[in-house]
């Protein structure tokens, strides 16, 4: 959602991260190729009707790796008591670490 929300902010987050020295125009040509539309209709990050998909760890055959791109579509997928126990098990793992996460 963070990256959603403001995407450059995230890179320079990981850049900086990473100790990775970028120009703006770098920053400028992730951002442009993080898009979801982008990313979607890439065959080398997801499966494109009437493209050659590159092989990869995804099974393209059980459909596209990218689905709407829309915040909290999760919850479509997620029974009340799946999103119970996803919130207890990632508190518990996530707490010591300090890190948050939005969901929304």
């Amino acid at each position: 959602e963070h990256l959603h929300k403001n995407t450059r902010k995230q890179v320079e987050k990981v850049a900086e991260f990473l100790q990775w020295p970028v120009t703006p125009e770098v920053i400028d040509k992730v951002v442009e190729h993080s898009k979801f539309n982008k990313m979607a209709t890439n065959p080398a990050t997801n499966k494109v009707e009437g493209k050659e998909a590159k092989a990869g760890i995804f099974d393209f055959s059980k459909g596209t790796f990218f689905r709407k791109g829309v915040i909290g579509d999760w919850k479509s997928h997620f029974s009340d008591e799946q999103s119970q126990w996803f919130d207890t098990f990632y508190q518990e793992k996530l707490e010591p670490t300090g890190l948050q996460f939005d969901y929304e």
